[in-house]
């Protein structure tokens, strides 16, 4: 198992006129110590019009400034939401951070679980599959073909030559952001990179991973390289004792997801106008956190990876053998003071990271 940074730049209020710009610059110091303390990669997501949740509407230009200060650290867009987004933007821009970090992006793409940024940029929520499907075959067609003609359903391009191309060839790592079962399934069979939210739930992991596997047997990707990896994504901290990371990272963990749901559900309170392919994640969408209003009851069904080293290990260890091999810490949860989070990783760089390093080893 590979252990990465997760970054939503979350900031809660009452805001200062500093807040915001410090999350940023606390985000970039502590990747440059996950790097030092031999994490793998650095994900920073994309969304729009979240206040508190997410203010990372530009995640390649943080990343960009990540890489000028790292060398051996990968970044990862989590996700590039291709339904908003002009597919020969699109590949120029991770093109240009592939180029700029020597080759060290992971191309993450994912549809958007939020009406607000679908409705903001005028997209049909009920359009959002076929966007994803064709704006990912557009732009892997621009980094390999020297001029592109492509006659698509929501896009066109006619003999065009989209420069610069990734210095990763034929394309950087893929990967696709799962909500639902049928989206691993569909990772599968194009080849690509899946990952999706713990849920504490080990039995359902195996059977997303099953899916996965499955469909990847059969995958027939356009330009014949299969990423074939699973990543989950949690709150994680790391202290000296249970009860310090308990109460350092618990109630942060719980207000952001709290927060989270509450926008879920007011969002798509409208059961009727929820499209066909959203539905399996609206009616999936609280269900992980119902009747957990408890960070503990949270922490001890392994929903978030919080505790002393040998209480993570276990954790960890119960999802590597549910089939995850990428897992992707969202330690900048909440209030959590940023001295705490570089706390937090350094109990990861000397206990957890060499940990499974030696258990691959062995394996290997």
């Amino acid at each position: 198992m590979k252990f990465s940074l997760f970054y939503q730049l979350q900031n809660p209020r009452p805001w200062t006129e500093r807040s915001e710009y410090e999350r940023f610059w606390q985000c970039v110091e502590q990747a440059e110590l996950a790097e030092q303390c031999g994490f793998h990669a650095v994900w920073i997501a994309e969304h729009h019009f979240m206040p508190e949740i997410s203010h990372s509407g530009a995640p390649d230009i943080v990343l960009a400034s990540i890489a000028q200060r790292t060398s051996t650290l990968r970044v990862g867009l989590g996700v590039v939401l291709l339904p908003i987004h002009h597919p020969l933007k699109v590949a120029e821009r991770v093109a240009t951070l592939d180029i700029m970090s020597n080759g060290r992006v992971e191309f993450g793409t994912g549809r958007s679980t939020t009406r607000t940024q679908l409705d903001a940029f005028g997209v049909d929520p009920a359009e959002t599959r076929g966007r994803w499907e064709e704006g990912l075959e557009l732009v892997l067609r621009l980094w390999a073909e020297e001029k592109v003609t492509f006659k698509g359903k929501y896009t066109q391009v006619d003999g065009l030559t989209v420069s610069p191309k990734p210095v990763q060839r034929p394309h950087p790592p893929i990967w696709v952001a799962c909500g639902q079962p049928a989206t691993y399934e569909l990772a599968g069979k194009k080849g690509i990179g899946a990952m999706g939210f713990t849920s504490g739930n080990t039995d359902e992991w195996k059977r997303r991973a099953g899916l996965y596997h499955a469909a990847l047997k059969l995958a027939k990707p356009a330009s014949g390289v299969v990423n074939g990896q699973l990543g989950a994504w949690t709150i994680a901290h790391c202290a000296e004792s249970d009860r310090e990371a308990r109460e350092t990272a618990g109630p942060e963990g719980l207000w952001y997801f709290r927060l989270v749901r509450h926008q879920l559900d007011g969002e798509w309170n409208n059961a009727a106008a929820v499209p066909d392919s959203y539905k399996p994640y609206v009616a999936g969408g609280t269900r992980p956190f119902g009747g957990y209003d408890d960070y503990n009851a949270i922490i001890d069904r392994g929903m978030f990876i919080i505790g002393d080293p040998d209480s993570c290990i276990r954790q960890l260890e119960r999802y590597e053998a549910a089939g995850i091999q990428h897992m992707l810490c969202v330690m900048q949860a909440g209030r959590v003071p940023h001295e705490k989070i570089k706390q937090s990783i350094r109990m990861f760089g000397k206990h957890i990271v060499p940990h499974f390093a030696k258990r691959e080893a062995r394996v290997g």
